[in-house]
């Protein structure tokens, strides 16, 4: 799947497909005096030489990039290398999957970064278990929430 980048308005686009060596983003932050939003949501993938992309991208990008709707993926990819969010990037809201202990079922959310509290490190007041609409079973979120919320303390602006 190729990277597709669609521009929504002036300072808004949207990402989706895989990030990897051939994606260009030469230049695209670059247009933006003050801010841009960037919609994640689509982007199933992205690889090594994609976070290499993205990172010459934003090498020296005095935007303030707004991601809004970050894949798993994408999120992956920040807590891997947080110079992801360059010096003024930040999440805006991101994905989250719980699976079903009893019958597998996945559901995923998209959360706002605002409504998850930190103290001290830890993650506060995050449920991270609901109760499955397909069978009743309790439904754990599929990732430790301290390590993938991480990327949270990493914010600049």
């Amino acid at each position: 799947m190729v990277c597709d980048i669609d521009w929504i308005d002036d300072n808004h686009l949207k990402i989706s497909g895989e990030i990897d060596e051939f994606s260009d983003f030469v230049n695209i932050f670059d247009k933006f005096p003050k801010e841009i939003w960037v919609d994640l949501k689509e982007v199933s993938r992205i690889n090594s030489l994609g976070i290499r992309q993205w990172l010459e991208a934003m090498r020296g990008c005095q935007s303030h990039v707004h991601l809004m709707n970050c894949s798993e993926s994408i999120i992956d990819a920040i807590n891997l290398v947080p110079q992801f969010l360059g010096e003024h990037g930040r999440v805006e809201s991101f994905e989250v999957t719980f699976i079903c202990d009893e019958c597998s079922t996945e559901v995923h959310k998209f959360l706002d970064t605002k409504d998850i509290q930190f103290e001290d490190g830890e993650v506060q007041d995050f449920e991270s278990q609901e109760t499955c609409l397909s069978c009743g079973g309790d439904m754990d979120l599929n990732h430790v929430a301290e390590i993938y919320f991480d990327f949270l303390l990493k914010a600049k602006f």
